[in-house]
């Protein structure tokens, strides 16, 4: 992947997006989330530096994916007009041989109720799929 020939923009349009989307999905599933994992308004609110680092650890791996999405895309050649058909499809297909499996997978020994894979894999197939369509239409 050519980093110059890089649609920087539409990557971080996906990366906000993608954010955005997150912030929608807790702020809906928040305390079922919450339940889930055991904690309470209190103890989240209480998270002093450790909130601030997650919401950056956030941000960055917003753009880590959006990042490597675009370059996932621009080697399927995904330009043109089926460019957002095989963006959508590349998002379902990522999210599911990579985020799903691997959500699967940690929370499964870890002991973790299947809500929270319900809940977290719901939310990052939302971002894949809000990531895809503004990768999609706007070009890689």
């Amino acid at each position: 992947m050519h980093f110059a020939s890089v649609n920087w923009l539409a990557i971080f349009i996906a990366a906000a997006a993608g954010y955005g989307v997150g912030a929608a999905w807790y702020a809906i599933f928040g305390k079922r989330w919450m339940a889930a994992n055991g904690m309470t308004a209190e103890t989240v609110k209480s998270g002093g530096t450790g909130t601030v680092i997650s919401y950056l650890l956030a941000a960055i791996a917003n753009v880590l994916i959006a990042v490597t999405f675009a370059g996932v895309l621009f080697h399927m050649g995904g330009v043109g007009p089926s460019s957002l058909r095989t963006a959508i499809i590349s998002a379902v297909v990522l999210w599911l041989g990579f985020i799903l499996s691997t959500l699967m997978v940690n929370y499964s020994f870890a002991r973790r109720p299947p809500m929270l894979i319900a809940i977290d894999g719901g939310h990052w197939l939302a971002v894949m799929l809000v990531m895809a369509v503004i990768l999609g239409l706007m070009g890689v």
